[in-house]
């Protein structure tokens, strides 16, 4: 009877073990997305996560937390057990809202490890068609002589759209008034109108209005020509050299998410980033796919806090 006992409890004790020893993963994984579903965004993050659970044999559900500019979804993972099991979309807001949010609740570079850079959105620098310039450089001399009277919108106060125009007219060495709004659609109209001058914003949303005459485009945000607009010189290029504001999007994990994990998961997007109906997907929604791993991206991620943490304390925006 002894040695049955013997035996049973060694059985369970190799099964606890085994149990243990099961490698990452072992259950469903999920990405948190700050942004509400249906969205651009939302579209790149589930498209990844299909491609994941393929690669990862293992359910990846998307969960949508927005809010707060990205800050509700951002802190509730810098708080998540770092097993690997939660996982942050993140665009370019990410590392500028703790500089912006008196408790944004998370450190962008300590709280987090980098997964991947997936791709990037082209920017553009729009005008309404009466402004009479055909390029960056005549838009910042017509400027220059309609001071404190030319106003540009903005999809909010702290977003992309918002930071990119300050910067652009500390660059410039020009003045325009801010014109915020609640989204591009919003805005759009009113630019169109001649309500508002000017606006950044991203080129897939604002093609479509430009083919039609109703807006015109000056130039790209990167300093280098965009894929997506190869045709479209870039503001640096214009008269404004060094302008150089890429959005992009990302994923990250909590900081201390074992080794092991954050390499299976790097593989898996990556996987999913080098499957040719992905990118091709990816690029007709208005992306360009980029692919950085851990490393390169937390260079890139430490370079670009750096550079609008820096820019929100020289200008003083902050966001209530």
């Amino acid at each position: 009877m002894l040695g049955k006992l013997m035996w049973a409890a060694a059985l369970c004790t190799l099964s606890v073990g085994a149990a243990i020893a099961q490698p990452f993963p072992n259950r469903s994984v999920t990405i948190v997305v700050p942004y509400s579903a249906g969205g651009a965004s939302d579209g790149l993050a589930r498209q990844i996560a299909e491609k994941m659970r393929v690669q990862l044999h293992q359910p990846v559900i998307v969960e949508n937390r927005p809010g707060a500019g990205t800050t509700i979804a951002s802190s509730y993972v810098a708080r998540a057990k770092p097993d690997g099991y939660t996982v942050l979309f993140a665009a370019s807001s990410f590392g500028v809202a703790p500089a912006l949010y008196k408790n944004a609740g998370y450190d962008p570079i300590k709280d987090f490890h980098p997964l991947s850079l997936l791709a990037s959105v082209t920017h553009v620098l729009a005008v309404n068609p009466a402004v009479p310039v055909q390029s960056v450089s005549e838009f910042v001399e017509w400027v220059k002589h309609h001071p404190g009277n030319v106003n540009y919108a903005s999809v909010g106060v702290g977003t992309t759209t918002h930071l990119e125009a300050e910067l652009f007219k500390k660059m410039a060495g020009i003045n325009m008034v801010q014109v915020p709004y609640k989204g591009s659609q919003a805005a759009l109209p009113d630019l169109v109108a001649g309500r508002v001058q000017a606006m950044f914003d991203a080129y897939a949303t604002a093609a479509p209005l430009a083919k039609e005459g109703r807006i015109r485009i000056l130039g790209v945000t990167t300093e280098r020509p965009s894929m997506a607009a190869p045709d479209i010189p870039t503001i640096a290029a214009q008269g404004v050299p060094g302008f150089d504001v890429m959005t992009w999007m990302g994923l990250l994990v909590p900081a201390g998410t074992p080794q092991d994990a954050v390499q299976t998961l790097s593989g898996a997007v990556d996987a999913a980033l080098a499957d040719p109906a992905v990118r091709t997907s990816l690029e007709g929604l208005g992306f360009e796919v980029i692919g950085y791993g851990p490393q390169r991206f937390a260079d890139y991620l430490a370079q670009d806090v750096n550079k609008w943490s820096a820019f929100i304390r020289e200008e003083q925006i902050v966001v209530e």
